[in-house]
């Protein structure tokens, strides 16, 4: 699963950079800050990604652990 949120947001990303490319009504700077920023913002959903499978992870292994636990007492 974390392989196919990878991949679309890395799609959408280059998505996104390529019609700004099209765009011939758009001057350069703006196409350059256009593009820094989705850049930027591919950056923090990725780490936004990891960070919530990584919760996620986590939660499982303490409900495996406190299943496993309150068998034993």
């Amino acid at each position: 699963m974390r392989t196919i949120n990878r991949i679309l947001t890395f799609t959408v990303c280059i998505m996104f950079i390529l019609l700004i490319e099209v765009s011939s009504t758009i001057r350069l700077e703006d196409k350059l800050l256009l593009i820094g920023l989705s850049l930027i913002c591919n950056v923090i959903a990725y780490f936004t990604v990891e960070y919530i499978y990584k919760r996620i992870d986590n939660k499982k292994k303490n409900w495996i652990y406190n299943s496993q636990n309150s068998f034993n007492i």
